[in-house]
């Protein structure tokens, strides 16, 4: 088996119609249920910073996975791991991993990026005891209720000049120390939570502050970043504040910007929110879960177990 990058559309197009296709039949698709993939890859096929790897057989492509790079450049997180139900639990998961962290590494990348939700027993097996790799666990967060009175609540967006308040809060919160830090750079993708990071978010204009009590510093900062998969849905990818009621007041006043009655996202079966995975114990979880927040929700069942790594890593770990 051989891994290769595809960077010809006609290639590309090729892989979906020969594996990605039939990941809509529940017998074919590792979820044995429905599969997200058939549906978004094609805008998949638009997005910038994309690369697609196949795993090919006798001419006949039998894996893909794809790699999107994050800001900052030279991070990438992996997504999209599929196998034909033929080579499975052969060892061409791993396989696929380990030539594709091989080649990331050597056209520069520093970091590798992987998520997998918990509740894939067969992928967290192949991360956790085959390539030895140490997860960090987020859930799942969201808000699904437009609340015309949130417009009230004082929160502004982030200036350059919020800059240096920002960084100190975000890497003095707990998110940060207990995810080894990584953020989420968007809507189930994951980078490393630098000054970098937090500067280009200010520059997009994604950061929100609901100032503090005390002189105007900072009580609470979020991240949302206008999602990927969906025109209507908004990422949240980041929050910390000084104390609960900060953050308590920064997610209402966010509910300015949730869905109104009727909004749909550009993928009919995906309904408009706001949506993204925070670490599990930290404050904002917390809260949503004993409902001290009115309009947001946390998933209790489904996780999202992130794994990060040096670049070229795990192809050096098999030699």
């Amino acid at each position: 088996m051989q891994v290769i990058e595809l960077t010809a559309k006609a290639d590309i197009e090729r892989l979906r119609e020969a594996l990605v296709a039939r990941m809509a039949d529940p017998n074919q698709n590792p979820y044995a249920d429905s599969d997200w993939l058939p549906e978004m890859f094609p805008k998949i096929q638009q997005m910038p910073g994309v690369r697609f790897f196949a795993a090919t057989s006798n001419d006949e492509y039998v894996g893909l996975m794809m790699a999107f790079e994050v800001t900052p450049r030279g991070e990438f997180f992996l997504n999209g791991l599929r196998t034909d139900p033929a080579v499975r639990r052969s060892g061409c998961g791993t396989a696929i991993l380990r030539q594709i962290d091989a080649q990331l590494a050597a056209s520069g990348a520093k970091s590798v990026r992987m998520g997998v939700a918990s509740w894939n027993d067969p992928m967290r097996t192949l991360s956790e005891k085959k390539l030895a790799l140490a997860p960090t666990r987020f859930c799942g967060i969201r808000c699904r209720e437009y609340d015309a009175a949130a417009a009230e609540v004082p929160i502004r967006t982030a200036t350059a000049a919020d800059r240096d308040g920002i960084l100190a809060l975000a890497h003095a919160d707990e998110m940060v120390k207990v995810t080894n830090g990584l953020i989420q750079s968007g809507p189930g993708q994951f980078c490393a939570a630098s000054a970098a990071f937090f500067d280009g978010m200010i520059e997009k204009g994604c950061v929100y502050i609901a100032d503090g009590a005390a002189g105007g510093a900072i009580g609470a900062v979020a991240i949302l970043p206008p999602s990927p998969w969906a025109d209507a849905e908004k990422g949240l990818s980041f929050v910390a504040g000084t104390d609960d009621a900060a953050i308590v007041s920064l997610l209402t006043g966010l509910r300015r910007f949730g869905p109104k009655p009727g909004d749909q996202s550009s993928a009919e079966s995906i309904p408009a929110q706001i949506f993204g995975y925070l670490p599990f114990d930290t404050p904002a979880c917390q809260l949503v879960a004993e409902g001290k927040v009115d309009g947001w929700a946390r998933h209790s069942k489904t996780f999202e177990d992130v794994y990060g790594w040096e670049a070229g890593a795990l192809a050096a770990a098999a030699k």
